[in-house]
């Protein structure tokens, strides 16, 4: 009788064990759907910051006007200004000049994944686009995240749905 017992108030600790661990709001749950999150967007991020430095070394890789780079924890986003180009030799085949939203010729694309990878080794993807309105819109996220301060998970809610709507995933990147 006293085995039957201790089995029985084992099996229900367990079983409150496991209930509690599914409630809505703990801390397993969390997990579990950020990790669920994660796999279905490679543009989870919990933090971003703008590099600078590494802007206008790829700019001048690029051979635009200026570049904006966001760096979050696995991806970097570089955005492109196509207008006033500098000479259009680096920029696209057949010297011809860079357009708004035309797609990086591959060769400098590699550079520019290159530069960024050299500046921070833990980023898998690298994003480039040449949007006029997708570098306002990087400029205009980096100006909201400071670099004293965790950003507010809406806003790092709204930079993610943006980059995966600009940027999609690697699968469909322009190459």
């Amino acid at each position: 009788m006293l085995r039957t017992g201790k089995l029985v108030v084992g099996v229900c600790t367990l079983v409150w064990m496991l209930a509690a661990c599914a409630q809505p709001g703990t801390m397993r749950t969390q997990s579990l759907r950020a990790a669920s999150e994660q796999m279905q967007s490679p543009h989870s991020n919990r933090s971003v910051y703008v590099d600078g430095t590494l802007a206008r070394a790829v700019a001048r890789t690029a051979g635009a006007t200026r570049a904006y780079v966001l760096i979050g924890d696995t991806n970097a986003y570089v955005a492109l200004d196509a207008t006033n180009t500098a000479p259009p030799r680096t920029m696209m085949p057949r010297n011809r000049p860079m357009h708004d939203g035309e797609a990086v010729a591959p060769e400098v694309r590699k550079r520019i994944e290159v530069q960024v990878r050299q500046s921070a080794p833990h980023v898998r993807n690298v994003y480039v686009n040449t949007s006029r309105n997708a570098y306002e819109q990087l400029s205009l996220y980096g100006s909201r995240f400071s670099p004293n301060t965790d950003p507010s998970r809406a806003l790092m809610e709204q930079f993610n749905q943006y980059v995966q709507n600009v940027f999609g995933t690697p699968s469909t990147m322009r190459k």
